[in-house]
């Protein structure tokens, strides 16, 4: 095998495969966009080494007599290529991932989507549409999406449908209680909002869903958000606002459900400043879908994440640039990934689901840190903490994910679990031009939180109609506290922790 004859033609195809292999990791990385200049120079040159270093072995003495010494320099060639190509095969597989799940948590064309249902009472005879074809359909005049439902409907049973339209949602559903309609169509997330209202308790016992449509997000609420936000090379320069918006699901689409988290993080990439500003989710705020009229923040999202930005941009005078819907059920891996957090509480308490918690530092896993943040029946200000709670968690994912070694060591499992509970409006260019910038720096970051309050009642809602729902009204002193500090942060001012004391209480 070792004679010059017989190994020629095979060094050369060992160089030529560990040759291709490390082009193509080099062009892999570069086109990634997320190592910064030192590093990616620092590959290249490693690679280049390694290369010429095993071809030098590879062709050693071929115009030699082979000797023992030459043989053992062609093994070591050999050994050197095929760590090479190894490397360069997990490598690239590695870069691979990361831009597919960068890709993926970017696009959400395939999974902003609606769910509009059909639903019958459940001691109806129709299994199917077909069987409902010649029913009376009753919908609310708030949902949005109502009438492309009934388009598609009709067209799935080749008539028109007769319909009867409702001023709002708990009418609509007291229609197909009380007989007056044989089917309803409604939004599959209100099942949530009419099954928290007196009198709909048990509506998803007592009713069946016999059709699903699926439609694009916000299509019929008129609501589009053009994104005049930072671009590539401005991103990690100026200051930009980002909506998180949040729902305790295991659903993997970015859906029009109620927002349970309502999150504004603003970040300075300059100053390496975070500021973090929680709305409660029954803040009583013009709903942009209802052409102002006033309901809660959570009922926005039913009109989709736009609908949401827009109302909060509204209420806080500002424009929102970029959204993060997050899967907080997701959100479980996504902590175990990185080896669990580190959160404060301010009181001892306990969980319904018997997790304990201890006034001071609490060192948690995904389990404990998801129950952290969905607990509020243990706190006097009830929702309002658990905003806090949810800000407090997002903060030490951020304290944690900052670390370089934590990236690099996890970096498996981090795409794992990112994927499963995760959707940005953030292009994937944007992503790896912020990791770009965290791995050259490594910057330790400060974050603050600062909380809207106001004063809880009972009042009527654009999507409830007269029905009368809990709401928080808004505190003007601390929405306008709130504009303040947003103006400042995005100006591209420093803010301290003096900026951020909170001298609002929610009642």
């Amino acid at each position: 095998m070792f004679k010059n004859k017989v190994w020629k033609p095979i060094a050369i195809i060992l160089a030529f495969i560990e040759v291709l292999s490390v082009i193509y990791i080099i062009i892999s990385a570069g086109n990634l966009g997320i190592l910064p200049s030192r590093y990616f120079v620092l590959l290249i040159l490693c690679m280049a080494v390694l290369c010429i270093l095993s071809v030098w072995m590879l062709f050693s003495g071929m115009k030699k007599k082979l000797s023992p010494w030459i043989k053992i320099k062609r093994i070591l060639g050999i050994l050197l290529a095929i760590l090479i190509f190894v490397g360069s095969f997990q490598g690239s597989n590695m870069i691979a991932r990361l831009k597919s799940t960068m890709d993926t948590i970017s696009d959400t064309s395939s999974k902003a989507t609606a769910l509009e249902g059909v639903y019958v009472l459940a001691n109806d005879p129709a299994q199917d549409i077909s069987s409902a074809a010649d029913y009376t359909f009753g919908y609310a005049k708030t949902d949005s999406n109502a009438h492309q439902a009934i388009a598609n409907i009709s067209e799935a049973v080749r008539k028109k449908i007769n319909t009867e339209m409702y001023t709002s949602l708990p009418e609509a559903a007291e229609a197909l209680k009380s007989g007056k309609v044989e089917a309803l169509i409604m939004n599959e997330a209100y099942m949530s909002v009419l099954t928290d209202t007196d009198g709909f308790s048990s509506f998803d016992s007592d009713t069946r869903l016999i059709y699903e449509i699926s439609l694009a997000i916000g299509s019929g609420s008129g609501i589009s958000r053009t994104n005049p936000s930072a671009n590539l090379s401005e991103i990690t320069k100026s200051p930009f606002l980002v909506y998180v918006s949040g729902s305790d699901t295991r659903s993997q689409i970015l859906d029009q459900s109620r927002s349970d988290v309502n999150i504004l993080m603003a970040v300075n990439p300059t100053t390496k400043q975070v500021l973090l500003i929680n709305t409660p989710r029954d803040y009583y705020v013009s709903n942009p879908a209802g052409d102002g009229a006033k309901d809660k923040l959570t009922h926005c999202g039913l009109d989709g994440v736009d609908c949401s930005m827009e109302a909060l941009d509204l209420l806080y005078d500002t424009y929102i640039n970029h959204y993060i819907q997050i899967n907080f059920t997701g959100f479980v891996t996504l902590i175990d990934s990185i080896g669990g957090i580190t959160v404060y509480s301010p009181q001892d308490f306990y969980t319904a689901s018997g997790y304990y918690y201890t006034e001071g530092e609490n060192d948690l896993n995904g389990e404990e840190a998801l129950a952290f943040a969905r607990e509020r029946y243990s706190f006097e200000s009830g929702d309002n903490q658990r905003g806090k709670d949810q800000m407090e968690v997002i903060r030490a994912v951020i304290d944690k994910m900052t670390s370089t070694s934590v990236i690099l060591e996890n970096y498996q499992e981090i795409l794992n679990s990112l994927q499963d509970m995760m959707l940005t409006d953030l292009s994937a260019e944007d992503i790896a031009s912020l990791v770009n910038m965290q791995l050259s720096d490594n910057a330790q970051w400060e974050i603050f939180t600062y909380s809207a309050t106001g004063e809880g009642g009972m009042d009527t809602t654009y999507s409830m109609g007269d029905t009368y729902v809990y709401v928080m009204y808004p505190d003007e002193a601390c929405v306008e506290k709130i504009q303040e500090l947003l103006d400042k942060f995005l100006a591209g001012e420093e803010i301290t922790s003096a900026d951020v004391v909170e001298d609002f209480v929610s009642t």
